[in-house]
């Protein structure tokens, strides 16, 4: 998934909405982080955001 596609998935709710990340297989809510695995790449690949539980 593209971050723009996650983004307009995410237009379509309250932007006062909370985000909850769910696990289903263990029942809990997970927190999440984001950062950018590219930060400084200056290479042609396409540009990377990793989400960590």
């Amino acid at each position: 998934m593209k971050v723009n596609d996650l983004i307009k998935q995410l237009m379509e709710f309250d932007g006062k909405s909370e985000i909850i990340v769910y696990d289903d297989d263990n029942d809990r809510a997970l927190e999440i982080a984001c950062i950018d695995v590219d930060e400084g790449d200056e290479s042609d690949e396409a540009p990377q955001v990793m989400i960590i539980v």
